[in-house]
């Protein structure tokens, strides 16, 4: 039987590091420090990172500090369907992060 409606973060966007935090058993602590780390090792000097389903853009922020002072040339692209996400995008906006 198909849900009555499609699930959407629109409900969670304003609260989502908390909300995904609680849902993701070391989400905050491993998951993100592990991505980032591994960012530095592979990001390669005048490419483009690309984040899809990047939600409120924090794991991208966090990959593009890690890199920024070795990798200036890096261009960092978040993408999300969810608009309410925008909110969170506009407090991060740097020189080449952008968000669509």
């Amino acid at each position: 039987m198909k849900p009555s409606t499609d699930f959407s973060f629109a409900f969670h966007a304003h609260k989502f590091r908390n909300h995904i935090s609680s849902s993701i058993p070391g989400y905050k602590d491993g998951l993100i420090p592990t991505c980032v780390s591994l960012s530095r090792r592979f990001i390669q000097p005048g490419t483009t990172v690309i984040d899809v389903g990047c939600s409120t853009g924090h794991t991208l922020a966090s990959i593009r500090k890690a890199n920024q002072k070795a990798r200036p040339d890096i261009d960092y692209v978040g993408i999300d369907i969810e608009p309410g996400f925008s909110e969170h995008w506009n407090r991060l906006a740097a020189k080449n992060l952008r968000f669509l």
